[in-house]
């Protein structure tokens, strides 16, 4: 079984759960448009998930997780709109390096190592961050935009990274991308989680990770 490197906390889990307990019906639909294995399915019960993953490595490891490509919801569910898009997309961080291991077994932690081989081309794990990161990006977000019902919920974790001894916006783009989607911010919560401890930045680590919630403008 191929494991994947970067899988929704139990804390994360946790504020999920109780963040849409007062936004969502219970059976509610819900998607998650980078189910990697299917962390997404933990929500379930109360709510019934989707998860889309584009490597078949990953999705293959739970019964409600399809293989396609989430640049193309909109095909992939023609006649079908959800409640909620629940997500944590990849970072821009260096878990995206094409790094695939060295004589002296470096500990490094990449989604290229994880899956054993290049990721597809539209698979945002694939790029660090910058303007291929954020093109792919925000062409899944206007995907999730028209499989969202109207009045339907993003609940989006997201966090900034170290590069170079700075810190990356990564949180602030993600959300003015959806604002101007038509989106407005309902609450964003901060949740200290386990980071990564090791690797040239490991005393420089984002404290905490965002939990965004959003709602689509009717």
């Amino acid at each position: 079984m191929t494991a994947h490197p970067a899988v929704f906390s139990s804390e994360i889990i946790s504020e999920l759960l109780k963040l849409s307990q007062t936004r969502l019906d219970k059976g509610a639909l819900v998607l998650d448009p980078f189910a990697g294995t299917g962390g997404i399915h933990k929500l379930c019960p109360p709510y019934k998930t989707v998860g889309v993953e584009i490597e078949e490595e990953w999705a293959s490891q739970h019964e409600r997780n399809i293989c396609a490509d989430s640049t193309q919801l909109s095909k992939v569910f023609k006649n079908q709109k959800f409640d909620a898009i629940v997500t944590s997309p990849p970072y821009g961080n260096r878990m995206s390096d094409q790094y695939q291991g060295d004589a002296k077994n470096s500990k490094r932690y990449t989604y290229r190592i994880s899956l054993g081989r290049d990721l597809r081309d539209n698979n945002s794990a694939k790029f660090n961050w910058g303007n291929k990161y954020k093109a792919l990006q925000e062409q899944v977000w206007n995907e999730t935009f028209k499989v969202l019902k109207d009045g339907g919920y993003i609940f989006l974790n997201i966090s900034n990274h170290i590069r170079a001894g700075k810190e990356e916006p990564v949180v602030e783009w993600h959300i003015s991308t959806l604002l101007e989607l038509g989106f407005y911010v309902d609450e964003i919560v901060s949740i200290n989680t386990k980071r990564i401890k090791h690797g040239s930045n490991s005393n420089l680590r984002a404290s905490s990770e965002k939990l965004a919630i959003f709602k689509k403008i009717t």
